[in-house]
């Protein structure tokens, strides 16, 4: 090794990194960059075999350069930036000892590069352990849109993130999660956690974009996205899902915490449940069952995956309204066929809504959500029983005009709603004993369902009056949904009249506000004007007296007034200024106001306070804190005794009988030592007042009073 490179070494703050194909530098390394060099280069290798080409990278914060060669080493395009001269300088040094790598290091601020990044310019980009520092200076939102803003223009990126725990200096300003950092972005997985030499936390490497998935060895461009499997389904797992489309494949992605909430106990299971059930389904479905062929599939302590073939169709909530009752007929004929195959295989569909199932253009028809598919003959939601379930999702076929609440299913278990000759169908299947309910009879009734007996002639009251109450429930439920748009348009209004009347409000303060602002200009250009009115008669005073012997006094008092001007200028200028900041303090101290004396600061307070405790046990150390609680303690007798003269008198004749009377004291005097360094100091100022004069001054000073005395 060259003295040149070994003096660079020297100058470096910190060698944060190995030094690339220098491994006699390696135990001065703050990391070992060999783990995560490996995960980066799997990555590297599976998107350059999709793409067909070498790659090209951005590294941002590079240090040392140690991931940028080693990529250059298999053939990338690599720019590294760093803000650090002495990085930089290194990096260009060991860059030269390889002049066939595709590498440049220039120096820089991640922030200004990624605002001028281009489209494409990059395929990927590493920025590990420096995001941070951004967060630290520049605060979440602004890092969200910089995220956002490098995954549209490139394919993927590679990002190892703090956390809020870290004991450091940026600690507090981090995000809860650092999945908040890129909650608006479309795919996300986590590969690995790494220890750091700064603390024992682990902090997450992520591979991030909002171009493609790459998992495993699947990496393919997708084509949109969403957190919902569909436009009905409501937020049940909260943001824990993510579903990838494209023309050829569908990707659902389990993940364990989602931003800053973490999942329920029951939220997991159910993803858990759900991954496990659909991956051993596809892999082995039943014989007459079509089901998607798997692509790829995997799982990891952070979040699972399913990739499967996409099939052709769009959902049955979609194309009922379009269809007609006979072709509602030979849906529900295929839907009923597959359940039968299911349950022949032990198996049924414990979600079976009309947008788990896909319907194509010629109507054939397939049952997908293969995770909701087990051996558990119990329905997911209400009602439980699934065969309950499932009449009501064929009056949700026969009956699309039927009301639909928000959140629940509708009731419709009476068979005698439906029409003919499916209320006879119904009706027969729900004659028969619970205990042999199956698909089974459901369909072999249905093929029979032309010859099925009237209800009419068979039914009791109870029958009637359940239809007659499943009816008026309906209607309650029309009338409630009515009443809930009704008001949804009015507070709707109420809100538009709202925003009208504030933006009336704003625009009113900013004119009144500009007027005032243009009133201040005007007086303070009139008093510049006057200034320098002045200024000229006294430059003509000074020119005229300029040779007379009083032209010396004049140029003091131009001097002076000028002086004078100037302060003026500065005092109005500064009371302006204070002004506005009285304002602003007086707006601050009302919000504050408004928290403090609010409900929830309230009852939030004890929380508040076991938090504090909490953060300066973590601060100090339990020892320390243990040396505030005793000083707290004894500060608050010493307050005690001093407020009630009759106790302090008795406390000190017991100090003195015990003995113990010093020792207290040395404690007090040490507890109150500024206290006692103001009196000591008045003290000696007092006695050096009553000294006699002649010790007051000093030596010489006194001998000279004398002689002057004498004479």
């Amino acid at each position: 090794m060259s003295s040149v490179l070994e003096q660079f070494i020297l100058n470096l703050p910190e060698i944060y990194q190995m030094l690339y194909e220098h491994p006699e530098w390696n135990d001065a390394a703050s990391r070992n960059c060999l783990p995560r060099l490996k995960v980066i280069i799997a990555v590297y290798d599976t998107l350059a075999r999709s793409l067909g080409r070498s790659l090209r990278i951005l590294d941002l914060g590079c240090a040392q350069g140690f991931y940028s060669l080693s990529l250059a080493g298999k053939g990338a395009s690599v720019k590294g930036v760093d803000f650090l001269p002495q990085n930089i300088a290194l990096c260009q040094i060991l860059a030269k000892e390889h002049q066939n790598y595709d590498v440049t290091f220039v120096e820089g601020r991640i922030e200004t590069v990624i605002e001028e990044l281009e489209d494409a310019q990059f395929d990927m980009v590493i920025g590990l352990n420096v995001f941070h520092h951004i967060v630290h200076s520049h605060g979440v939102d602004k890092v969200q849109l910089w995220l956002t803003r490098l995954l549209d223009c490139v394919e993927i990126a590679l990002l190892e993130l703090a956390l809020k725990e870290e004991p450091l200096y940026w600690g507090p300003s981090q995000p809860d999660s650092p999945l908040t950092l890129f909650k608006n972005n479309a795919f996300y997985q986590q590969l690995t956690e790494y220890p750091t030499h700064l603390s024992d936390i682990k902090r997450p490497l992520y591979l991030l974009s909002n171009r493609r998935l790459l998992l495993g060895e699947f990496c393919r461009p997708f084509m949109s996205w969403d957190t919902r499997p569909h436009n009905r389904a409501s937020n049940a797992h909260h943001g824990s899902r993510r579903y990838f489309f494209a023309d050829d494949y569908l990707c659902k992605i389990y993940h364990v915490s989602c931003n800053s909430e973490t999942l329920t106990k029951r939220e997991l299971e159910r993803n858990a449940y759900e991954l496990q059930h659909e991956l051993a389904f596809l892999s082995h479905p039943p014989v007459g069952f079509h089901v998607a062929r798997l692509l790829a599939s995997g799982e990891n302590q952070w979040q699972g995956w399913c990739v499967m073939e996409r099939l052709p169709g769009v959902l049955l909530d979609s194309k009922l309204s379009q269809l007609s009752l006979l072709e509602r007929e030979r849906v529900l004929h295929q839907i009923l066929q597959q359940l039968t195959v299911l349950e022949k295989a032990g198996l049924y569909h414990d979600d079976l809504r009309t947008w788990n199932i896909l319907v194509d253009d010629l109507l054939q028809v397939r049952l997908i959500d293969y995770g909701s598919i087990a051996s558990k003959k119990n329905y997911c939601s209400w009602p439980k029983d699934i065969f309950q379930a499932f009449i009501i999702t064929i009056g949700e076929i026969l009956r699309p005009e039927n009301v639909r609440l928000p959140n629940n299913r509708p009731l419709m278990l009476s068979p005698l709603n439906l029409p003919a000759p499916y209320s006879n169908w119904l009706y027969a299947f729900c004659q028969q004993k619970v205990s042999i309910w199956s698909f089974s009879l459901l369909f072999d009734l249905f093929s029979r369902k032309d010859t099925l007996p009237v209800p009419q002639e068979t039914i009791n009251a109870t029958d009637l009056w359940i239809a007659a109450g499943e009816k008026w429930l309906q209607q309650r439920a029309l009338h409630s949904n009515h009443l809930h748009n009704v008001h949804r348009e009015e507070w709707a209004q109420c809100v538009n009249v709202l925003r009208q009347e504030i933006d009336i409000r704003l625009v009113a303060i900013q004119r009144e506000i500009a007027a005032d602002y243009q009133q201040i200009l005007s007086a303070l250009a009139a008093q510049v004007v006057s200034q320098h009115e002045q200024c000229i008669t006294l430059q003509n005073i000074l020119a005229t007296l300029e040779s007379s012997e009083e032209g010396e006094e004049y140029r003091a008092l131009d001097v002076k007034q000028n002086d004078y001007n100037v302060q003026a200028k500065m005092s109005n200028e500064k009371t302006i200024i204070d002004h506005k900041v009285w304002m602003k303090q007086c707006i601050q101290l009302r919000q504050n106001n408004q928290q403090l004396y609010s409900r929830s600061w309230r009852i939030m307070e004890p929380y508040r306070y076991v938090g504090l405790q909490i953060k300066l046990l973590y601060q100090y150390g339990l020892k320390q804190r243990m040396k505030h609680l005793v000083k707290r303690c004894v500060v608050g007798t010493f307050i005690i005794l001093n407020n009630h003269p009759k106790l302090k008198g008795y406390s000190i004749n017991m100090l003195h009988k015990s003995g113990q009377f010093e020792r207290i004291k040395g404690i007090y005097h040490r507890m109150y030592s500024q206290k006692y360094e103001v009196i000591r100091d008045h003290k000696e100022q007092k006695n050096w007042v009553l000294q006699a004069p002649e010790q007051r001054l000093p030596a010489a000073v006194h001998a000279i009073f004398n002689k002057l005395r004498n004479k």
